[in-house]
């Protein structure tokens, strides 16, 4: 629009000056014999021509003193008719400093014959004070070619100016909305970019909800009723806003708002209420549609800084604003910073048995604490999951602040509508002793954070080099697991067990050894711990099961009696959801029958999710597969639970065991066990007999059935019945 308008002006100017030329020739033409010959006839038309022309057209002697003025230039300077100004100068009329500019242009056009066409100059007088003229003058010669004055055409291209001004306003706004200006910034600026229009213009900007007030205050005059406004735009009351601009004369407001609606700020203008400032307003609206749209970028900005930034769901710093404050704090030369890594304790089992609202709900919950022990003395961010980490910059009393953080975090606190509790563990790493940098710092945390939990939970560890070398001993020991499965380097040994009343080999456990290539036969307290830490206790248990099955089928085929092999399930296993999946194909790939397969579990497997459990037990007992309780005393299900499991076997622990028939407590325990196993219409099987008294009180109480040494050691297929050994 502005660019159009300009084009316009500039080609109408273009015109008008040829227009003017022939006009001017025409006058001094006319003048010469007006002065030698007194045409009347003659200078009559020529008065009525020029008359009706709307610029400004005048003629002056070499003195400069007017010879001839057009109606227009009489009614600009304030006169009625052409004897009023007949003879006068510049000078005489506006001042010998305001005419000084005007006479120089006129004496050198005639000292040099040569016009000077497209001067521009501010109107002396009439019009406003924002009043332009483009002057063009040219010698006044007479018949002879000798210049006897000057004639000057003018004609009023302030509606050019105006469009200049706004094509360079719009640009320059449009500069620094794509130079990413703040938008306050912006703001402030924008009443005195308007203002530049015009000098009769005064604006004002007004911010929604903060009481900012944005003005020129060299030009402040008009807006001695906006302390009102501000506190009525404060609370966004319209009607007081609207009864306080109704005061200011000549006002326009105008609304900058955001892409969805929002009412950012007021733009209100002084002086362009008029249909002749319709260009004005419009550039005013750009403007505030300009000044929206970069409110709603910096706002976008600042959305996606803050996605980048924190945490969506603990409004915490995440991952990348801890690593740039850390390293920050590096780079600042601070002498020691102390990093801690903080992980929940079983915290899956809050999701699991409580759900997610309320892990989420868990997590808010510690990080508050977390945020509130640190205080200004460091700063918290969650890593993800139900990982935390802790920067401080006073680390001297870290380890002591950590230990006490651990202990108030165990605290209850209310989740789902229940009291709960929660323990943390968490390691230390101090800079510049346990690394030099971010990565390190970061490696060392979590590596002690790992030793705190593998030393029992609910406790602060600090970084050291044992640590480290443990920790690369357990990466060696993983990755050796991991081929040994590949590669299978498992065998089964397998141990008796056997009837009390009969005294004859009713089933067998298979249990797993490692023959591992370097180290020789390593048993499953020298792996196990590690492949459920690792996750390889899937693959792990389902070669087991497969094996079992094959050398159970293989016992059958070469006229072994019958007999049960029972297989531990891991608590990884039993959660797996390919578990039934794993039995079926083990039992199918063997050619084994299901009753021949006894699974045993851990009643603390159970209880880790209670329902889930009891669904696939089930689906185990529907496959045909017999279910033993293994461990059973060791852990905490309760009997409302315990009837509802679909077991064919209760395994007394061996811990019962050790002490019986002499210690009254281990004989109490076990007697109950006895008795309420078979009240319930369970086999119960004792672990751990090492010696005859043992196994005839048992049989004497009632337990069904028994393994131990006593009455032999798990060994290889070959060893106990002379058979070749599934591989």
């Amino acid at each position: 629009m502005l660019n159009q308008m300009h084009q316009s002006v500039a080609a109408s100017h273009d015109d008008r000056t040829n227009e003017l030329l022939q006009v001017v020739n025409a006058l001094g033409s006319l003048m010469d014999k007006r002065l030698l010959h007194g045409t009347a006839e003659r200078l009559s038309w020529l008065e009525a021509m020029i008359n009706h022309v709307p610029d400004y057209i005048y003629a002056k002697d070499t003195e400069g003193r007017f010879l001839f003025a057009n109606k227009a230039v009489l009614k600009n300077n304030g006169f009625d008719a052409m004897e009023d100004m007949l003879g006068l100068t510049d000078a005489d009329i506006h001042g010998r400093d305001l005419a000084e500019a005007i006479s120089d242009v006129e004496r050198r056009v005639i000292a040099t014959g040569k016009p000077d066409l497209g001067y521009e100059e501010r109107a002396i007088r009439g019009g406003g004070p924002d009043r332009w003229l483009m002057m063009s003058r040219v010698p006044l010669r007479d018949r002879h070619g000798h210049i006897i004055g000057v004639v000057g055409a003018s004609r009023d291209i302030s509606d050019k100016k105006t469009v200049e001004r706004m094509s360079n306003a719009h640009a320059a706004l449009l500069e620094r909305v794509l130079e990413r200006v703040p938008t306050a910034c912006l703001l402030a600026q924008l009443p005195s970019l308007i203002e530049s229009l015009s000098e009769g213009l005064e604006a004002v900007v007004l911010c929604a909800g903060d009481r900012s007030l944005f003005l020129n205050k060299g030009k402040a005059s008009a807006w001695r009723e906006l302390t009102s406004l501000t506190d009525a735009y404060a609370a966004f009351d319209a009607i007081a806003i609207a009864a306080v601009v109704d005061k200011l004369k000549d006002s326009c407001v105008i609304d900058v708002r955001t892409e969805n609606g929002e009412v950012h700020a007021l733009l209100i203008v002084q002086g362009i209420c008029g249909e002749e400032h319709a260009e004005m307003k419009e550039f005013c609206r750009t403007a505030a549609r300009l000044t929206g749209i970069a409110i709603d970028r910096e706002k976008s900005e600042r959305r996606m800084q803050t996605l980048a930034t924190t945490d969506p769901l603990t409004g915490l710093p995440n991952r990348n604003a801890i690593i740039e404050y850390l390293e920050a704090l590096i780079a600042d030369g601070a002498t020691e910073i102390g990093v801690a890594f903080i992980d929940l304790d079983d915290f899956k089992y809050v999701n699991d048995s409580l759900g997610h609202p309320c892990g989420d709900q868990l997590l808010r919950l510690v990080a508050d604490r977390l945020s509130r022990a640190v205080g200004s003395s460091g700063q918290v961010s969650r890593l993800g999951g139900d990982e935390f980490v802790i920067v401080s910059s006073e680390p001297r009393c870290f380890e002591s602040q950590l230990r006490k953080l651990v202990l108030d975090a165990a605290e209850p606190m209310s989740l789902g509508g229940k009291q709960s509790r929660v323990t943390l563990s968490a390691g230390l790493a101090i800079f510049p002793h346990d690394g030099g940098n971010v990565a390190e710092l970061f490696s060392n945390a979590d590596m002690a954070m790992y030793r705190a939990k593998a030393s029992g939970k609910n406790a602060v560890s600090a970084y050291s080099s044992e640590i480290a070398r443990e920790l690369r001993l357990k990466i060696d020991k993983t990755e050796q697991l991991r081929t040994a499965i590949e590669n299978d380097e498992f065998v089964l040994h397998y141990q008796p067990q056997y009837s009390t009343a009969a005294e004859e080999l009713v089933g067998v456990e298979a249990l797993v050894r490692w023959q591992h290539p370097v180290e020789g036969l390593l048993y499953p307290g020298d792996f196990i711990s590690l492949a459920e830490e690792t996750g390889l206790i899937v693959e792990l248990g389902q070669l087991v099961l497969e094996k079992a099955c094959r050398q159970a089928a293989l016992w059958q085929k070469r006229g072994i009696k019958v007999l049960r092999v029972g297989v531990n399930v891991s608590a990884r296993q039993f959660e797996d959801p390919n578990l039934l999946v794993s039995v079926r194909q083990a039992l199918s790939r063997s050619d084994l029958a299901p009753g021949w397969l006894e699974i045993e579990i851990t009643e603390s497997m159970i209880m880790r999710d209670g329902e889930g459990s009891i669904a696939t037990m089930k689906e185990l007992a529907a496959l045909g597969v017999s279910i033993a309780l293994d461990d059973f005393g060791t852990g905490y299900s309760s009997l409302s639970v315990l009837k509802r499991l679909p077991v064919t076997r209760l395994k007394i622990d061996r811990s019962f065991i050790t002490d019986t028939p002499h210690d009254q407590d281990s004989v109490a325990i076990t007697s109950a066990i006895v008795s309420l196993g078979t009240q319930l219409g369970l086999e119960i099987i004792a672990e751990g007999v090492e010696d005859e008294r043992q196994a005839k009180w048992l049989k004497s109480i009632g337990c069904t059935e028994a393994q131990g040494y006593f009455y032999g050691r798990p060994l290889p297929a070959h060893e106990l019945f002379g058979t070749e050994t599934v591989r």
